[in-house]
């Protein structure tokens, strides 16, 4: 999978935020099992521009 909030792409679904550098994005399923995307040691609202409920796109890439 490929994720994007804005100009942010992500590549692929990570399982914690140690699998990305600190300060990168990161999506993952959180507890409820919905889509999250932060940043690693970071605010992701205020790096990436997105709040609850940004549109972000996801498509799957084999």
């Amino acid at each position: 999978w490929r994720f994007a909030l804005g100009d942010t792409h992500i590549a692929g679904l990570s399982r914690t935020f140690a699998d990305v550098a600190v300060g990168a994005p990161v999506a993952y399923l959180g507890s409820d099992d919905f889509l999250e995307i932060s940043v690693r040691n970071a605010n992701g609202a205020a790096r990436l521009g997105g709040m609850l409920g940004a549109e972000v796109r996801a498509w799957y890439v084999s």
